[in-house]
């Protein structure tokens, strides 16, 4: 079979165009772009070649104009995009494909046109999953490169919604690619920052691949084999998690995910797994390679209910039995916590009733102390006699400490908060009562030894904290 007929039959089976549509391509003048390009205008597709100049070497001007005269002997549309690469946290490699891919959407989107072809190979595939191996990837890293990507979840273009990256060229070899432009005359640029060893994916193409090779010298092969087997096994892990996603994920405000940890550690760990990949792709597109190590510290941060900060700068911490999975500065739903409706200090007179955020509330009523003393979380006793000064409620203050009943001397809120595990977003506007300068009680984690009621006692200061379901009921 000519490779023209190999890539129209793997474009049919794999359903990855119609036939005769518009589609962009990518074309960086190399073989494998020249050779995708030749065959997709003989298989009489409408193209648009586009090429990104990232500017990382003095030839890459001379490329572009380049891709743009073989454009025009083609008799096809061509656009060009400019710009230098500016890293944040990824590589140099991560940033320009980035740039490139964003450039390609963009492309497409102004053009009306959903899919765009680039030119991966078998090699790139074989070069991919090794790489992701020695990152420790799971079963989504190890299948590689999709013969279909839907780019707007991973390059971050939420305005590129349906539009796909496709690959017609997976199955074939870089040598067939050369063999084939050297048979219709196509003059392919060499890059020559292949040959840069500062770059991983060339040390692995350039050094270790060769090595390998004198293991098992069909360890292309057997690394693309790999890649399909993983494909499978994660397209079934995939189809699980999106049957439970509903059940173990949900939306909680812009930029926030809340994980139902108890649901979701009775699933399978790898369905466990699964799922906070996946929540962490939804939140942040860009970030490609999630590690295990990663992943694991996070599902122990979810079982301990503490905090971690994730690639990218993802935060992660528990609350409530929720773990909520935030991007950097979104702010995290804290109605499962008493929280202040404002810091401003509120000052109180028995009886009372003050409305607190999402339902929840605080009351306080005089009574003759009857029945049994409660245990200071939700619900406390103070002798009246010993209230004396104006009682407030009011946001905590840096530095400042409680006498806790049942303890010798007094400890610091701060660490009040730590121990009883409040999470640190909730503790600015979590509801405190002080008596004059004094902290007396609070709400929801513990009371002040100060007016502690004894057989004496003749009247008390009655306290609850009230939950939104109590205050429905």
């Amino acid at each position: 079979m000519q490779l023209r007929e190999q890539v129209a039959s793997y474009i049919e089976r794999e359903g990855l165009l119609e036939h005769r549509q518009s589609l962009v391509v990518g074309v960086s003048g190399g073989p494998d772009s020249l050779c995708l390009l030749d065959c997709l205008i003989r298989l009489n597709y409408r193209i648009v070649v586009a090429h990104f100049d990232h500017q990382l070497r003095a030839e890459s001007e001379e490329e572009a104009e380049f891709v743009g005269q073989v454009a025009s002997a083609y008799g096809v549309p061509f656009e060009l995009g400019r710009g230098p690469v500016v890293r944040r946290k990824q590589s140099y490699e991560e940033a320009a494909r980035l740039y490139r891919y964003r450039f390609l959407a963009t492309v497409a989107g102004k053009e009306g046109i959903k899919q765009i072809a680039v030119g991966h190979t078998a090699d790139d595939q074989a070069e991919t999953v090794l790489m992701h191996l020695i990152r420790g990837a799971g079963s989504s890293g190890l299948r590689g490169m999709l013969p279909v990507t839907d780019l707007s979840m991973w390059v971050d273009l939420s305005e590129m919604e349906s539009t796909y990256l496709v690959r017609p060229l997976l199955e074939v070899w870089r040598h067939e690619t050369e063999a084939y432009c050297a048979e219709h005359g196509l003059a392919a640029r060499k890059d020559s920052s292949n040959q840069d060893s500062h770059y991983f994916r060339n040390r692995l193409r350039n050094e270790l691949l060769p090595e390998l090779r004198t293991y098992n010298p069909r360890i292309h092969e057997v690394l693309v084999r790999t890649a399909k087997v993983m494909a499978a096994e994660a397209e079934a892990i995939d189809q699980l998690v999106e049957e439970h996603w509903n059940d173990w994920v949900r939306a909680a405000g812009e930029g926030v995910l809340a994980l139902q940890a108890q649901a979701l550690f009775q699933a399978p760990l790898a369905l466990q797994r699964a799922t906070l990949r996946r929540a962490i792709r939804q939140l942040d597109p860009a970030i490609r390679d999630v590690g295990f190590d990663a992943i694991e510290r996070a599902l122990q941060t979810m079982r301990e209910g503490k905090r971690l900060t994730l690639i990218g700068g993802l935060d992660l911490l528990t609350l409530n039995g929720e773990a909520y999975l935030r991007k950097p500065g979104a702010s995290i739903p804290l109605d499962g916590v008493p929280q202040m409706r404002s810091k401003e200090a509120q000052r109180l007179s028995i009886p009372f009733q003050v409305e607190l955020e999402a339902g929840w509330a605080l009351t306080g009523t005089e009574a003759e102390p009857k029945g049994e003393n409660p245990g200071g979380a939700d619900e406390v006793w103070f002798d009246a006699s010993g209230i004396n000064d104006e009682i407030v409620l009011r946001a905590p203050r840096a530095g400042e400490r409680i006498a806790p009943i049942g303890m010798a001397g007094s400890m610091k809120l701060s660490d009040l908060f730590v121990n009883r595990k409040a999470p640190r977003a909730a503790r600015e506007r979590w509801p405190v009562i002080a008596c004059g300068e004094e902290i007396i009680w609070v709400p929801g984690l513990h009371r002040s030894d100060r007016a502690r009621v004894s057989p004496g006692t003749q009247m008390i200061v009655h306290m609850r904290l009230l939950r939104p379901s109590e205050m429905v009921n």
